[in-house]
């Protein structure tokens, strides 16, 4: 979308309290003001995978540490293997997890992208 319609597009399109407006993203009903020395020269985006209802999908990415099956993920987490296959499968077409086959099973790993991701999430 941004390659299409340009960033302020995409921006405006985040939140009804950010905005893209003049060349600066505003950001409404923040407690302190946002400054550039306070926040840096770039911007990271996280996608929505690690806010709520995401985070039974960022638990599979934190229990990914080494490669697993659905069912071993389900049994690590107590989610169901339906519902592990199912956040599997969204997680891996955002190119957060990658599949491989391992005899009968397949297992599931973090992709580089999740990895960046983890650590901006924890800092």
């Amino acid at each position: 979308m941004a390659a299409e319609h340009g960033a302020g597009h995409l921006l405006n399109d985040l939140h009804t309290s950010v905005s893209w407006d003049d060349n600066a993203l505003r950001m409404s009903r923040r407690k302190q003001p946002l400054t550039r020395t306070s926040a840096g020269t770039g911007l990271l985006l996280i996608p929505s995978a690690f806010t709520v209802p995401g985070r039974s999908r960022t638990l599979l990415l934190t229990e990914l540490e080494i490669p697993a099956s659905t069912t071993q993920l389900a049994h690590r987490t107590g989610l169901s293997p339906a519902g592990v296959s199912q956040y599997l499968t969204a997680l891996r077409k955002a190119g957060l997890v990658s599949a491989h086959r391992a005899g009968r099973s397949v297992l599931y790993a973090r992709t580089t992208a999740a990895e960046t991701l983890l650590q901006a999430a924890s800092a």
